[in-house]
């Protein structure tokens, strides 16, 4: 026969061992949760995780031309005779010109650089300078614009 005793005793499934490995799962989950986000954002392309030494500094590039300035830029560039797309040219030219912060986007400098050569306008070399200070910098323009150069040539 039991004694009173050993019905008092607690079992391996007692209540507080229950809610103990209740509350490690949680912490767990959570963690996990955390560091899947830190990823994903990471692969996305939003946070930047790295390393640098003390004489690097941390460069954040402005993006005033975006993907539709570029593929605008290159298509009336190399998809249209020049005499046709001048026009739109120079009002893409006018609107980069005017936007604020133009001057910190190499995307942009490189874009007012080429058309500035190309139609023979004031501030060409300029904008050079701008694409040259901003590389030696890091910062770099969109690559696609590059190839604008090149296609251009071959059609004239």
């Amino acid at each position: 026969m039991e004694s009173a005793e050993s019905n008092a005793r607690p079992s391996s499934g007692s209540k507080p061992a229950r809610s103990l490995w209740k509350a490690v799962i949680a912490v767990v989950l959570i963690v996990a949760v955390l560091i899947a986000a830190v990823v994903g954002l990471i692969l996305s392309g939003i946070m930047y995780a790295g390393f640098k030494t003390p004489q690097q500094e941390v460069m954040l590039r402005v993006s005033v031309c975006n993907d539709k300035d570029v593929n605008d830029y290159k298509y009336n560039l190399t998809q249209v005779p020049l005499k046709e797309s001048a026009g739109k040219i120079e009002g893409l030219f006018n609107d980069i010109k005017n936007r604020p912060g133009n001057d910190q986007d190499p995307t942009c400098q490189y874009i007012l650089y080429f058309v500035a050569t190309l139609f023979t306008k004031d501030g060409a070399q300029q904008y050079l300078d701008n694409v040259k200070k901003l590389s030696s910098q890091g910062i770099y323009p969109n690559n696609t614009v590059y190839d604008t150069f090149i296609e251009r040539l071959k059609m004239q």
